[in-house]
């Protein structure tokens, strides 16, 4: 069995962008010697050397980021085999010319077995003609994303908010707490500083901003709201918890008639139609999540440019901070320049 870290080193040399984690993802066998993973380029049919077409075929995918590692008028290919012949040439036979995206398992081997030594080149074994789909215009090229980012999940306790891994469309990938794409999520414990104060995850800073400030807060003032829990106990609250003593709170805003929050004294619209303070304030805590959390931007970039989605089902003409997939991908294009 060839080394796990060698076949992902030689991705890297190639200038392909592999997302994985230091361990092995749960889709990859202790046995094997392939990585699961989603290629997306443009499909050729390949030649033999009098010129002629025959059954092999291949993504190729141009880009001037690899000018520094490949040698000019190279290419990088990954050749696609299928488990079933008939069905997988026909529909590989269709997408010629295309840019496609292709799913399955990616392996290093011999492309040339009587060479010595062999060439070695990547093969996408795919076992479902299904597996093989056209790109959308707009989709990313040239990248190799974890196939366990989108691999199906089937659970039947499945909560009815949740948005799983395998409803991305082609192009998109959903920010799933079920594997490491959950980082990016608000629930995510990753602690930040912000104006001197720390915070154990975004969810619990917003969820924070609708709890009262101190005695005098008139949120204090009004006997009608019970506070379960403080301004500071909620900043320490990640998930789940967080969420909920969010919920608590909003339904004492809604016993009192409030419909703002406060930072630092000062008050602002909590659902505002347009972005102001509160969305200003939400995005510098994402902000601040990612400049103090290496990993962060680690998995943010390894998206590429995947369209992120969210992993729940979001309110109609909800805030523009409610959609925190569009503000991460607004971060990932500035930090990319």
């Amino acid at each position: 069995m060839r080394s796990s870290l060698l076949t992902i080193g030689w991705l890297v040399t190639m200038g392909y962008v592999v997302a994985m984690n230091a361990q092995e993802p749960p889709a990859q066998a202790a046995n094997s010697d392939y990585i699961r993973a989603t290629v997306v380029g443009t499909l050729y049919r390949g030649k033999g050397s009098n010129g002629i077409e025959y059954r092999g075929f291949f993504v190729e995918s141009r880009s001037e980021r690899w000018a520094s590692k490949r040698p000019p008028n190279k290419v990088n290919r990954v050749w696609i085999l299928t488990g079933d012949r008939s069905a997988g040439t026909d529909r590989l036979i269709s997408l010629v010319g295309k840019r496609v995206i292709v799913s399955g398992h990616l392996e290093q081997l011999a492309e040339n077995a009587t060479a010595t030594p062999p060439s070695l080149a990547m093969f996408m074994r795919v076992t479902n003609p299904n597996d093989i789909q056209e790109a959308p215009r707009g989709s990313p090229s040239g990248r190799v994303y974890p196939f366990y980012w989108f691999a199906p999940i089937n659970d039947p306790n499945k909560p009815d908010w949740e948005i799983l891994p395998q409803e991305a469309k082609a192009g998109e990938v959903i920010l799933s707490k079920r594997n490491e794409l959950g980082i990016l999520s608000n629930f995510a414990a990753t602690p930040f500083e912000m104006d001197g104060k720390r915070y154990a995850s975004v969810e619990g800073f917003w969820q924070m901003m609708l709890y009262p400030e101190g005695k005098g807060d008139e949120r204090t003032k009004d006997k009608r709201g019970t506070w379960k829990f403080t301004r500071e106990q909620v900043a320490q609250m990640t998930a789940f918890e967080a969420k909920s003593a969010g919920t608590l709170a909003e339904e004492n805003m809604k016993t009192l008639g409030i419909d703002w929050a406060s930072y630092n004294g000062k008050r602002f619209p909590y659902r505002s139609v347009t972005p102001g303070e509160h969305y200003k304030l939400i995005v510098a805590a994402m902000r601040a999540k990612l400049e103090q959390n290496p990993e962060v931007k680690r998995i943010l970039l390894a998206t590429g440019d995947l369209i992120l989605k969210p992993d729940h089902i979001q309110e109609t003409n909800a805030p523009r901070e409610w959609k925190y997939n569009e503000i991460w991908t607004q971060i990932r294009s500035e930090i990319r320049k």
